[in-house]
């Protein structure tokens, strides 16, 4: 393992697949012909300012390589955040992404998914709040969920916990979804968005590097979820709804004329800041309220960065997990 967070090999290792580099943006790109579902991965924000390209990390090429194993186009942007302000720009990256998937003739454009990691949490606003009609789930692993007290002013547009919404205008049927802690962002340096230590978001655990994570009502076991399968679009994927390693499946209907409520699927880990895990259950509370369908993945023992900093069965078994619970709200009829 290298020294640095961005130099720290994934807990998988899947098979290496083709990557094509289109200016800020990197295609993963699984084998066969025709059209493909896809996931934009937003990397984890701010990140160190010695860092390199995120792009170039072994966990995110990793994740690159998870997705396009089974049958998945992977899109990952590079993105900078040093100042709130920052966020702005990096939306709209997000959005060109999505946009530059659904105009590839390899690409499904009814089937596109996002997934945000630590930091980048805070982007979830826009697709909560608005989702369109081709965004068929979301997927957040150790987020943040809300901005830290010591930060300067950052837009409300950057609030997931408002985006969830008035409660009359979604499903308001109550959702069994467990309050947890998760922890991500931890800003140490003088900088108010910038990393003191080598892991990109601060150390905030009990270990070197240990950070925040998502949200999970699921215990991640040593047994990993079910062989790769690649995905069929034509076919209902396999135990759609239920449960899985770690993990508990929450879904609930939108009543007619209700507002859109894309699922979600939450990694949540153990051992984190107790500032972050406050947002997080609250995030959860307003969901519940709100009819948000949510399916957490929880991580016990993990630490924030889990996928890279802990090489254990249960974080392989976690991360399998909320890919495949992601898969199959792709391939969701």
């Amino acid at each position: 393992m290298g020294n640095s967070f961005w130099e720290t090999q994934f807990v998988l290792d899947p098979p290496p697949v083709p990557v094509e580099r289109h200016g800020d943006v990197d295609l993963h790109l699984p084998p066969g012909d025709g059209q493909h579902p896809a996931v934009v991965v937003v990397h984890g924000v701010p990140g160190p300012p010695e860092a390199p390209d995120a792009r170039d990390w072994p966990l995110y090429r990793g994740y690159g390589a998870l997705l396009a194993e089974r049958g998945v186009v992977a899109a990952i942007p590079r993105l900078t955040v040093t100042h709130p302000d920052d966020l702005t720009t990096v939306a709209d990256r997000i959005a060109g992404t999505a946009d530059l998937l659904r105009a590839d003739p390899r690409v499904d454009r009814d089937r596109l998914a996002l997934w945000f990691f630590s930091g980048a949490g805070l982007l979830l606003g826009d697709w909560l709040r608005d989702p369109p009609r081709w965004l068929r789930g979301l997927a957040a692993t150790y987020p943040l969920l809300a901005p830290l007290p010591e930060w300067p002013p950052v837009d409300p547009r950057f609030h997931p916990i408002d985006a969830l919404g008035p409660t009359e205008a979604r499903a308001t049927s109550p959702h069994p979804l467990d309050s947890a802690s998760s922890h991500p962002l931890d800003s140490t340096s003088p900088h108010p968005l910038d990393s003191a230590s080598s892991h990109p978001l601060g150390s905030t655990g009990d270990q070197p590097g240990a950070g925040p994570d998502p949200i999970a009502r699921v215990d991640a076991g040593p047994g990993g979820s079910a062989a790769p399968r690649p995905v069929d679009p034509n076919q209902p994927p396999a135990g759609h709804g239920g449960g899985g390693v770690g993990e508990q499946g929450i879904t609930r209907g939108v009543p007619a004329g209700a507002a859109r409520s894309v699922p979600l699927v939450l990694t949540r880990v153990g051992r984190d800041r107790p500032a972050v895990a406050s947002s997080i259950d609250t995030f959860l509370a307003a969901a519940a309220r709100h009819g948000t369908p949510v399916r957490v993945v929880d991580v016990p023992h993990g630490q924030h960065g889990f996928d890279a900093l802990d090489h254990t069965d249960e974080s392989r078994a976690a991360v399998r997990t909320a890919r495949d619970a992601l898969l199959d709200l792709l391939t969701h009829p």
